[in-house]
């Protein structure tokens, strides 16, 4: 994909996020509601597609509710995240696109 294109500001974020199962699927959320992790949605804001960021989350803007999203499918590695909610996260996250 090419560099080039809006920049995020509003709208929906296609990116990558490590599910702790190895494995890595594209997730699509909008930036603009309460569903997505704060800290996750400032780094989104800006990127273009193609771009690729390492973040560095602290707690207070991470996962505070159970029901915020990007989480793992699977119990084990969502009860893994959770357990360690209180603890900074890394993100490295890839924009595939910008819809």
């Amino acid at each position: 994909m090419s560099s080039k294109g809006r920049d995020l500001k509003h709208g929906k974020a296609i990116y990558t996020v490590d599910q702790f199962s190895g494995e890595s699927k594209p997730v699509t959320l909008p930036l603009g509601g309460e569903e997505m992790i704060r800290g996750l949605k400032d780094v989104l804001i800006g990127m273009k597609a193609g771009g690729k960021r390492r973040a560095l989350i602290p707690p207070e803007v991470g996962y505070i509710s159970e029901t915020l999203k990007p989480i793992p499918e699977e119990f084990g590695p969502r009860r893994s995240l959770l357990s360690h909610a209180k603890e900074p996260l890394v993100f490295e996250v890839q924009m595939l696109k910008v819809l």
